[in-house]
């Protein structure tokens, strides 16, 4: 995957001074898809890709300085295509903190001009929606399934910022029951356990993102089996993270305690390509 860029917290209106005035959000502070901005910018992701998932503030592409307005506080607007690691040749409208710091949600730093000449912008904080959390599942079973029932829990780490997103220690638990009269597994509980991953995620905000699942180890144990051969302990497992990397970055969504998680995508087991619920433990 791809880190698109370092992200920026989204701020409601009146929540930082001089955020929303006449109506509309000023240049360069974050916004939501929707949102009016002012000076001509627009809500939008710093990006030269249009579908790639990233933190939405009030600008606009460039070519030169005299493309980007002034924010609410007459501070400059400056053109850069440096501070971003997917825009390509495509630049983009920053705030200049040459002459004073940058708003809350933002970070000053040092970067190059469209002419290379060196310049102080105000680069987007980093958005970390994931970090120490857990999450669990019932897993969406495909009609004529012969598992009865699983359920999968995933545990995020501790975030580490990185440039475009934050990264951490990943851990889950995907657990199935088979039928009684399954041709495999018959009556088995079986517990496969994945550790020693990594997660790295681009979040626009704290509900929406891309996650991928990178390295780590499963090993699988079954209990309960109507075959006594069936039961194992510690069995190594070919699991689906295995394939994560022919899939890249998938979206998810979250909102009320849920996180929703397309399926068939790598991040989650089984390849049924439906969406899958967690609720927030």
């Amino acid at each position: 995957m791809s880190l698109a860029r370092t992200l920026v917290s989204v701020v409601a209106c009146g929540v930082v001074a001089l955020a929303c005035a006449g109506g509309g959000v000023a240049p360069y502070m974050a916004c939501t898809p929707g949102d009016m901005c002012m000076s001509g910018t627009v809500c939008e992701s710093a990006s030269a890709d249009s579908s790639t998932v990233g933190p939405t503030f009030c600008t606009h592409s460039c070519t030169s300085d005299a493309d980007c307005p002034a924010d609410e506080t007459g501070a400059k607007g400056v053109c850069t295509a440096t501070l971003d690691a997917d825009t390509g040749d495509v630049a983009f409208c920053y705030r200049s903190c040459e002459r004073g710091s940058c708003p809350s949600g933002s970070t000053c730093v040092e970067t190059l001009d469209e002419l290379h000449h060196p310049i102080k912008a105000c680069q987007p904080d980093a958005v970390d929606a994931l970090g120490a959390t857990a999450w669990t599942s019932t897993a969406p079973l495909p009609n004529g399934s012969a598992i009865t029932q699983a359920t999968y829990a995933m545990k995020f780490g501790p975030s580490t910022t990185v440039q475009g997103g934050a990264t951490g220690a990943f851990d889950a638990t995907f657990v199935q029951v088979f039928d009684a009269n399954a041709s495999m597994y018959a009556g088995c509980t079986e517990t496969t356990t994945f550790a020693g991953a990594t997660y790295v995620e681009v979040a626009s905000s704290s509900t929406e993102g891309v996650l991928e699942i990178q390295g780590g180890t499963a090993t699988n144990d079954r209990s309960g089996c109507d075959s006594w051969s069936d039961d194992v302990t510690g069995e190594g497992a070919y699991t689906y993270i295995e394939e994560v990397e022919s899939f890249g970055a998938t979206p998810f969504t979250i909102a009320d305690r849920k996180m929703t998680i397309q399926g068939g995508t790598g991040v989650v087991p089984l390849g049924e390509k439906v969406p899958w619920t967690f609720t927030r433990q």
